[in-house]
C-alpha cells in the first residue's frame, strides 16, 4: 500500500475543474434558477435541524452558572465555517456540510464525561471547551493518517445492511428526542436531570404542554399536506404549487410561529397579555429571560479554547484521544455514506465528477482542528440533505437532447393527467462533454402516449453548496428570529426528520413482514420492495429481516435509550456503565465488517443477499451530469430546467421530505 497513493490520484482527478469552477462559475452561470432554487431548498430544511441541534445544546450542555456553554448559534456557527471550507476546497462539490444527530449524540457523551473529571476549583467551562479543542486536534490527525492510507477505498464494505441500520438508529434517536421534548412541555424530566421550563403556575405549564404538542404535530402534518399541493392540488397555477410545495419547511414555519402569538394576542383566558411574552406559552428557542438574544452572544465566548488547552488534567486528553477515535469513526461512516447519497443515487445515477473520498476525508479532518481550536462541536456531511441537494440540480433532456427540449414536460400529476411544463429558463449552452457519451435512458413521465425517452443530468457545480453554507453562517446575524420560533416546530421536525427513514426498504420489509398473505400481494409495486417479494421467499426475507432489527434495536438500547433513563454524573458515579453508548460509531463499523461481511455470508446464499442486500442500480449504471466542461465542434442543444417543475413528495417509495420525480 502506497502512502497517500489513493489522495494524489483524486488529486490529480479533481485539479482540472477547479479553474472552470472557481474563475469561469462553470456550469452555474448557465443554470443560475437551478442553482439558486437548489440552495433554497436545501437551506429550507438546514435551518430547521441546525435550529433544533443547537437548541439540545442550549438545553443540555449548561456551564457552572446555568448559563449554556453552547448555543443555537453555535450549530449554526460550526455548520457554516465547515460548509464554507469544503466547499472552497473539497474535491466533490455537490456535498452539503452541518451538524447531524449523531454528532450531538457523541458531544453529549463529551460533556456528561468532563463533569466527573472537573478538578476541584474548576469549572466544567474551564475544562469542556479545551477538550474540544484537544479533541479536534486529535481527530483531525486520526483523519490524516486514514486519508493518507486510503482506507476511505474499504467505503465499499458498507453496504445497505450497515446504512439502513444507521439511518434508523438516526430515525430512533429524533423520535426519542421529540418525545422527550414533548413531555419536557409539562414538566417532565428524564432521571437525573432539571430541565422543565418555568412558569409562574401550573396551569400555565400545563397550556405550555399542550400548545407545544399541538404545535409539533401540526408542522409535521402541515409540511406533509404542502409538500403534497403538487402532486394533489388541482385548484392553483403550477409556479404557486411548486413554491408552495418545495418550500413546504418554510411556510409552515413561519404561519406556525405567527399562530403561537394569537392566544396573547387575542387576549385568550389564563395567558397572559401580550405585554408579558416572558411568562406566555409555548416554550420558546431564546428561552423566557431574553427573545433578542444572537450575534451579541459571540462577543462573551470564548473561540480561543485552544489558547487553554495545557489546563486539560491529563484524564481528560486521555479521554480526548477517546472521542477523537469515536469522532473519526463517526465521522468514517457519516461522511462517506453522505457523499454516496450526494453523487450516487436516483433519478440521476452516478454522477461524472471524480471519486474524492480519500481527499475529502483529509480535508474534513482540517475543518475538525479548525472547529475544535474554536471551541466548537465538528461537523460532517448531511445524509438526509445531501440526496435531496443533488436531485434539485437534476435537469431532464427529452430523448438526450435530441429533440432540442422542445417536447419537456413536467411530472404526470397523481390522477394521470400531465401538464405542459413552465420552465423558469430555457438556455442555449454548448453540448458539455459529460453529455457526449450516451447515458441510460428511462420511459418518459409525462402523458403515456409520450414514449420519448429522457436522460438526467445534474448541474454540478460548487456554487450551491457554498450559497448554503454562507447563508447558514449568516442566520447568526438574525438570530432574534430564530429565538421566537416555539421550541414545539423543534419537535415536529425531529419527527419530519426521522420520517425519512420510512422509506428505506429495511422500514418496508418490516411492515411487509407484519402484513397478511394477501396484503403483501398488493406490495409487489412497491419501489422500496420492487423485485424483491418475487424473488425471495417469504421465510428468507424473514430471518434476514429479524437479524436487522435485532442488530438495529441492540444499538439503538446501547447509544440512545439507556443515557436517558439511567442518570450518570459525579452522585451517579456507578453508573459509569452507561458510557458504553459512547462507542455506538464502532459498533456501526462492526455490523459492516466482521458481521455483513462474514458472518450474514453464512446464513444465506448470494443470490439471496443480492435481492436483500444490493446497492442501487443508479450507482453501476452512470448517467449524464453538466460538469460544465465543454466539447470543441460539439452541437449545441436546448435544455429546459424542469428541477424547478418535477419535484414533489411521496409517502411511498422514496423518503419522506425528499424531492423526486414523481412517476405517472
Amino acid at each position: 500500500m502506497t502512502v497517500g497513493r489513493g489522495m494524489r490520484k483524486e488529486f490529480n482527478a479533481v485539479r482540472k475543474h477547479w479553474g472552470p469552477d472557481w474563475f469561469g462559475m462553470g456550469v452555474s452561470r448557465k443554470f443560475p434558477g437551478t442553482v439558486l432554487y437548489a440552495t433554497m431548498y436545501t437551506l429550507c430544511y438546514s435551518i430547521i435541524t441546525s435550529a433544533s441541534f443547537g437548541y439540545k445544546y442550549k438545553q443540555g450542555f449548561v456551564g457552572s452558572n446555568d448559563t449554556p456553554i453552547w448555543s443555537v448559534t453555535t450549530s449554526f456557527l460550526s455548520g457554516g465555517v465547515t460548509g464554507i471550507i469544503m466547499a472552497l476546497i473539497s474535491g466533490q462539490p455537490l456535498v452539503v456540510y452541518g451538524q447531524t444527530g449523531p454528532i450531538l449524540l457523541l458531544y453529549a457523551y463529551v460533556y456528561k464525561l468532563t463533569i466527573v473529571i472537573v478538578p476541584d476549583g474548576k469549572t466544567i467551562e474551564d475544562v469542556f471547551l479545551p477538550m474540544v479543542a484537544w479533541i479536534g486536534l486529535f481527530a483531525g490527525l486520526m483523519h490524516f493518517a486514514l486519508a493518507l492510507f486510503n482506507t476511505c477505498d474499504l467505503k465499499n464494505k458498507i453496504t445497505p445492511f450497515t446504512d439502513q441500520i444507521f439511518a434508523c438508529l438516526v430515525a430512533g434517536d429524533f423520535v426519542t428526542t421529540a418525545v422527550l421534548g414533548f413531555a419536557n412541555g409539562f414538566g417532565a424530566t428524564p432521571p437525573g436531570e432539571d430541565s422543565a421550563p418555568e412558569y409562574s403556575s401550573a396551569a400555565l405549564l400545563s397550556a405550555n404542554g399542550f400548545f407545544t404538542l399541538l404545535l409539533g404535530i401540526a408542522f409535521y402534518a402541515l409540511t406533509i399536506r404542502f409538500g403534497g399541493l403538487q402532486t394533489r392540488c388541482r385548484w392553483s397555477s403550477v409556479t404557486v404549487l411548486r413554491i408552495l410545495s418545495n418550500y413546504s419547511v418554510l411556510w409552515s414555519l413561519v404561519i406556525l410561529t405567527i399562530v403561537s402569538y394569537i392566544p396573547s394576542w387575542a387576549g385568550f383566558p389564563g395567558f397572559p397579555a401580550h405585554s408579558d411574552y416572558a411568562d406566555a406559552p409555548p416554550q420558546r428557542i431564546a428561552g423566557h429571560s431574553n427573545l433578542t438574544y444572537g450575534i451579541g452572544q459571540l462577543a462573551g465566548t470564548d473561540y480561543m479554547p485552544f489558547l487553554r488547552m495545557g489546563e486539560v488534567p491529563a484524564s481528560g486528553i486521555a479521554l480526548s484521544v477517546l472521542f477523537a477515535f469515536l469522532l473519526t469513526t463517526l465521522f468514517y461512516v457519516d461522511q462517506n455514506i453522505s457523499t454516496i447519497f450526494a453523487c450516487n443515487g436516483q433519478p440521476w445515477g452516478k454522477v461524472r465528477s471524480p471519486e474524492c473520498y480519500n481527499l475529502d476525508f483529509f480535508f474534513v479532518g482540517i475543518t475538525c482542528i479548525i472547529t475544535g481550536f474554536m471551541g466548537l462541536p465538528a461537523s460532517s456531511g448531511l445524509i438526509p440533505q445531501n440526496p435531496m441537494h443533488t436531485r434539485s440540480l437534476s435537469l431532464v433532456v427529452p430523448g438526450g437532447g435530441s429533440d432540442g427540449g422542445q417536447h419537456l414536460r413536467a411530472p404526470a400529476l397523481e390522477g394521470g393527467s400531465a401538464f405542459k411544463a413552465t420552465a423558469s429558463q430555457s438556455l442555449e449552452v454548448d453540448h458539455p462533454r459529460a453529455l457526449a457519451k450516451p447515458g441510460v435512458s428511462r420511459p418518459s413521465y409525462a402523458a403515456a402516449s409520450d414514449t420519448v425517452p429522457e436522460e438526467t443530468c445534474v448541474v454540478e457545480q460548487r456554487i450551491s453548496a457554498l450559497l448554503h453554507s454562507v447563508l447558514l453562517f449568516c442566520v447568526i446575524f438574525v438570530m432574534p428570529l430564530i429565538g421566537y420560533i416555539p421550541v414545539g416546530l423543534l419537535w415536529g421536525g425531529y419527527l419530519l426528520l426521522a420520517s425519512e427513514a420510512f422509506g428505506t426498504t429495511f422500514v418496508q420489509r418490516i411492515l411487509a413482514c407484519l402484513s397478511s398473505t394477501n396484503m403483501r400481494e398488493s406490495l409487489h409495486d412497491n419501489e422500496a420492495l420492487k423485485g424483491l417479494l418475487d424473488q425471495v421467499s417469504y421465510s428468507t426475507m424473514l430471518r434476514f429481516t429479524l437479524i436487522q432489527f435485532g442488530l438495529w434495536l441492540l444499538l439503538f438500547v446501547i447509544g440512545v435509550v439507556l443515557k436517558e433513563l439511567v442518570p450518570f454524573n459525579k452522585e451517579n458515579i456507578g453508573h459509569i456503565w452507561v458510557m458504553i453508548g459512547m462507542f455506538f460509531p464502532v459498533i456501526v463499523l462492526l455490523y459492516a465488517i466482521p458481521v455483513r461481511s462474514h458472518l450474514i455470508t453464512k446464513c444465506f446464499e448470494p443470490a439471496e443477499l443480492c435481492c436483500l442486500d444490493h446497492e442501487d442500480e443508479g450507482e453501476e449504471h452512470g448517467r449524464h451530469s453538466i460538469a460544465g466542461q465543454s466539447v470543441s465542434g460539439a452541437p449545441s442543444v436546448t435544455i429546459r430546467t424542469c428541477a424547478s417543475n418535477s419535484f414533489s413528495y411521496l409517502r411511498h417509495g422514496d423518503s419522506l421530505g425528499m424531492p423526486r420525480v414523481s412517476n405517472a
